[in-house]
C-alpha cells in the first residue's frame, strides 16, 4: 500500500473527489497555480503516489465518503 505523509494527505483530502483519478485529475489542474514550492512538491509528490493506485487501494485510505459541504453553498449557514 502507498504510504502518504501527513501534509500529503492534509491536500489530498481538500482535492478529494471519490476516485483515484478523480481526485488526480483535480489535483493536477490544481497544482500550476500553486505558488509555495514546498506546498507544491508536496502536491507533485501526491500527484505521483496517486499515479500508481487503483481505486480499490484509494478506497482502502479510509476518506470520509461524503465531504463536509462548503459554507455558504446551497443556502445554507454556518452552525
Amino acid at each position: 500500500m502507498t504510504k502518504f505523509t501527513v501534509r500529503e494527505m492534509d491536500l489530498l483530502c481538500l482535492y478529494y473527489a471519490g476516485t483515484v483519478q478523480e481526485t488526480l485529475e483535480i489535483l493536477r489542474e490544481a497544482i500550476p497555480c500553486i505558488d509555495a514550492p514546498d506546498v507544491l512538491a508536496v502536491a507533485e509528490s501526491a500527484a505521483r503516489k496517486l499515479e500508481g493506485m487503483n481505486d480499490m487501494d484509494f478506497a482502502a485510505i479510509g476518506f470520509d465518503p461524503e465531504p463536509p459541504p462548503v459554507l455558504g453553498a446551497g443556502g445554507g449557514s454556518a452552525p
